[in-house]
Formats: C-alpha cells, sequence, structure tokens
C-alpha cells in the first residue's frame, strides 16, 4: 500500500478520525511549477509537502479566526496545523513522532506564498528545527534575564547563544550580544530591587497584628492575590508605604530594553512567519 493517498479528501474529520482542514488556501497549494521546482531542487514530495505545510500553518495559526474558517479548533497550534495539513495532502502520518517525517526536521528550505509580485516558491531558509531552537532560546532568555538569582556565567552564555543563533537565522533579525548584555542587566537589576522591596514588606508585616485583616489583606498581595499598592496603601504601616514610595520614585532603567523590545517582537514574529513584512498574498 502506497504511504500517501492523492485523491481528494473531503475536509474535516480523516479517515482516522483527526481534524483536516476543509481547503488548503490557494496561495499555499501545491501546482505544476511547484512541483517542478521540488523537483529541480531535490526535495521528496514528503519535504515538499512539509515547507509548503509549515507556511500554511505559521499563517493559519496566528489567527484563531482563520483556523476555525478552515474547519480547525481556535486552540490548534502551529504543529496541530502542520500535522492537519500534511494529513489533509493525504500523508497517513500517526503524528510528529511518525519516522517519515525524520527526512524533514532539519530541512533548510522555506516555502512563500503566492504573492502580487512574484509566483509561490522554495527558496532556502531556517529548518524547522533551526526555528524550534531559537524560540527555546528566546523563551530561556526572557525568563532567566529577569531572575534576581540566576547564575551570572549562564546568563552570558545565554546572551552569547541568542546572539549568535539570531544571526544564524537572519542577518536582518540578528540581535548584538552587547545589547543583550545590557538589556538583561536592566532586567536583573529590577529583579534584584522587586526582591529587596519584598523582603522589606514582608519585614514589616511583624508591625501588624498577627491574626488583622490588615496583615491578611498583605500576606495575600505579596502571594501575588491582589495589588500590592492598592494593599500597602490600604492597609500597611507607615514605614512600609514609605518603603514602597522609596521603591516607586527609583524606576529601573530601561533604555537598553527599551531598544530590545521592538527587535524581539520583529524576531518573534519572524520566526515561524514566511511572508514579509511588506508582502502580502495575492
Amino acid at each position: 500500500m502506497p504511504e500517501v493517498i492523492r485523491s481528494a479528501m473531503p475536509g474535516g474529520i480523516d479517515s482516522i478520525g483527526l481534524p483536516t482542514p476543509r481547503i488548503i488556501p490557494w496561495p499555499f497549494r501545491d501546482n505544476d511549477a511547484l512541483r517542478a521546482q521540488r523537483d529541480a531542487i531535490g526535495l521528496s514530495p514528503l519535504q515538499a509537502d512539509f515547507v509548503r505545510g509549515l507556511a500554511f500553518a505559521a499563517w493559519a495559526s496566528s489567527r484563531p479566526l482563520r483556523l476555525m474558517s478552515l474547519g480547525l479548533p481556535s486552540h490548534a497550534t502551529l504543529d496541530d496545523a502542520l500535522l492537519a495539513c500534511l494529513r489533509r495532502e493525504g500523508w497517513r502520518l500517526a503524528g510528529f513522532d511518525d519516522a517519515k517525517l525524520d527526512a524533514c526536521w532539519e530541512l533548510r528550505w522555506e516555502f512563500f506564498a503566492d504573492y502580487a509580485s512574484r509566483a509561490a516558491g522554495y527558496r532556502p531558509g531556517a529548518s524547522y528545527h533551526d526555528r524550534l531552537r531559537l524560540e527555546l532560546l528566546l523563551h530561556a532568555w526572557e525568563r532567566v534575564a529577569q531572575n534576581a538569582d540566576a547564575d551570572a556565567v549562564a546568563l552570558d552564555l545565554l546572551n552569547l547563544r541568542l546572539a549568535q543563533t539570531s544571526a544564524a537565522f537572519s542577518a536582518r533579525h540578528a540581535i548584538a550580544l552587547g545589547l543583550l548584555r545590557r538589556a538583561a542587566a536592566e532586567r536583573r537589576a529590577e529583579a534584584v530591587a522587586e526582591r529587596r522591596l519584598r523582603e522589606r514588606l514582608r519585614a514589616g508585616l511583624a508591625e501588624l497584628p498577627a491574626d488583622g485583616a490588615r496583615r491578611r489583606a498583605i500576606e495575600r498581595a505579596l502571594d501575588g492575590a491582589g495589588d500590592l499598592g492598592a494593599a500597602i496603601a490600604e492597609h500597611g504601616s507607615e514605614s512600609m508605604r514609605a518603603a514602597w514610595m522609596a521603591h516607586r520614585r527609583q524606576p529601573p532603567p530601561l533604555d537598553a530594553r527599551a531598544e530590545l523590545e521592538p527587535r524581539l517582537a520583529r524576531l518573534h514574529r519572524r520566526l515561524w512567519a514566511f511572508v514579509e513584512d511588506d508582502a502580502r498574498p495575492r
């Protein structure tokens, strides 16, 4: 039995009971020209469908209404949409652990949809695993950089890896090592100041009756169950209010973060997107 069935499938639910898109929008559909290019660059039919499906999945999963209009759940992830697209194309895949996909994860090709200025096609680009590694690095950096207890050596290694990986992914969206270091230092300084404030506020609880409502309200706010500033203003002692106001009068440095945040946002958008900022499907 062949591994792929090319006959049209109805969409909605596939032959093994899993959701598939009703249609593949025409900017992402296969055609004779794409098949000719696929053969010329040496992609197998599954590899070409994977690359094209990844572009479709990134486009579809960026908007819940797009997923719903295609017959997929509004909460579907990019991976869900990719797998559904491959099944819609007729590939019998049990899941992402299917051995047939082993030849796809490191493919350094990407698909660009049909634009007003040019026809659809394949071009060199980052692989699925390249994109996933960069995404994990971004999440790790954002978590570690704002941890007051993070190891300085480990954080600097993370700065270096993120700078190198972003540059390898896209020269246009590369993030300089110096900028990452300055932004991480700002985040760490803010986290340290926040921790010191909370330590002072918890120490100040000793000034309030142990079983009183004022103390319980502040304890809940310190544990994240309420607005801490409002709780201190309404229930805190004079020393607690003074500590809070002193903290507010010394805002954390933001210069590097103000420069970095839009760069990170652009990199996040480009990570799984295959349409340039100034391009739109026809």
